[in-house]
């Protein structure tokens, strides 16, 4: 399930990359700890899997760094994140399982309370794994926390040419 605020922007690849990620799941998270002590911290390839399109600048500033777990898919590199915003796909289990936090939640549009009760506010000891691909493939519309590394302009341009070319 895609949840999605109405103030996004995707990269025309965007749904290509996450079905990757998605369809190859196993082979991407197939992690096994070689100490034991790593597998009782996590388990990559049994936690529910929650994925955030953008990559917000803050976590680029030091004061919100965080040592994180790293993946690579067939077209991405992927990041471990501790918050998100409402934006983000999971699957609909992963929904039904979370679904009074996700209520919750949503009264107020606490994603912070989301973030903190889901992915537990620290590395590796959530209820689910999160994860942000690196560059992102969307950005949330307000100045400040525009993913980088993306033309957003030549994108945004692009879409409405093509737009005026089907009306």
């Amino acid at each position: 399930m895609y949840f999605c605020e109405d103030d996004y922007l995707h990269t025309p690849d965007s749904f290509k990359i996450l079905t990757d990620l998605i369809v190859n799941r196993k082979e991407v998270f197939g992690y096994k700890p070689r100490r034991l002590s790593l597998e009782i911290l996590v388990n990559t390839s049994t936690q529910p899997l929650i994925i955030h399109p953008p990559d917000y600048p803050d976590r680029y500033k030091p004061r919100y760094r965080r040592f994180s777990l790293l993946f690579v898919s067939s077209y991405a590199h992927w990041r471990q994140i501790t918050n998100t915003t409402f934006t983000f796909l999971c699957e609909g289990k992963t929904v039904q399982k979370y679904r009074r936090i996700l209520a919750k939640s949503a009264k107020n549009a606490n994603d912070a309370y989301l973030s903190r009760r889901l992915f537990g506010g620290l590395l590796f000891f959530g209820k689910a794994l999160c994860i942000s691909p690196l560059k992102g493939i969307s950005t949330h519309l307000h100045e400040g926390v525009m993913t980088p590394l993306v033309d957003w302009q030549a994108i945004h341009d692009e879409m409405q040419m093509k737009l005026k070319s089907i009306e």
